[in-house]
């Protein structure tokens, strides 16, 4: 009884040379076992719209993989006319395979091993989509809106203390002092402009997808980590792990510095 399965993977993939290897040898193992067993090709797409198949993974580890000759996707090729047919492609939209054989159980077993094997080691990073943006920008504009409204109730609030002082005063102008010092003390807050900003930052950025491109930025996914791709990749790890030390610590440390020195004056 014949059996096929497709299916789309939803994390995005890291690709490097042990990886590659690994998966070739997984998929020649279970093909070797047939009766007729289909030869292993890789088929390569790269960005100069060239397109080569080779059964050798150092051809495919062997490119240059940069700029405009940087591979674009890869396909893992097996097939025997009207028997077996599998294909495991690797692109910038993701992961997919598809797989159809006489041999239920075997196409099942296959597919379990790629699959346990891509989730365990190959699928590293979530994929954030258009869905995901927008519930982030209203969860960001909720926050921002009773942050908003907080701070504007929280300005108009008289003071405690105040409010106590003079309510006890027998003395009518220091009530009146009270009123005038009270009146002049509401004002507009000017954390209000930052909730503001921040709402208006999330409706663009869930229009304009910023959020997506800046999630990708931080956290990129569906590379091809060998030859000049790889290099490129570690030092740009090597620099975005100096920004966040030397910028957003930094900036932790000296708000928590600034906090504690308030609070050790006030005491």
């Amino acid at each position: 009884m014949s059996a096929y399965v497709e299916h789309d993977f939803n994390k995005s993939f890291i690709l490097d040379e042990a990886r590659v290897r690994r998966i070739h040898e997984l998929i020649n193992n279970r093909v070797a076992k047939f009766e007729n067993p289909p030869e292993l090709l890789l088929k390569v797409f790269r960005g100069d719209s060239y397109v080569y198949e080779t059964p050798n993974v150092s051809d495919v580890l062997k490119e240059d993989n940069d700029d405009w000759r940087a591979i674009t996707r890869l396909e893992f090729i097996a097939e025997t006319e009207d028997v077996f047919y599998l294909k495991l492609t690797f692109s910038s939209r993701g992961t997919f395979i598809n797989l159809v054989g006489d041999d239920r159980d075997a196409v099942f077993l296959i597919f379990s091993d790629i699959r346990e094997y891509l989730h365990s080691s190959v699928l590293t990073r979530a994929m954030i989509g258009r869905d995901a943006t927008r519930m982030i920008s209203l969860l960001t504009m909720f926050v921002a809106m009773v942050g908003l409204f907080w701070s504007l109730f929280s300005s108009m609030l008289p003071d405690p203390e105040v409010s106590s002082k003079a309510l006890n005063a027998s003395d009518v102008g220091e009530k009146i002092n009270y009123l005038i010092e009270e009146r002049s003390r509401q004002r507009f807050p000017i954390s209000m402009f930052g909730w503001l900003a921040l709402m208006v930052f999330a409706t663009i950025g869930a229009v304009s997808g910023a959020i997506e491109g800046f999630w990708r930025f931080l956290f990129p996914g569906n590379l091809f980590l060998f030859g000049q791709r790889k290099e490129l990749h570690d030092k740009r790890r090597g620099a975005l792990s100096k920004v966040f030390w030397g910028v957003f610590v930094g900036l932790a440390v000296s708000i928590l510095a600034g906090v504690l020195l308030t609070w050790g004056s006030e005491v």
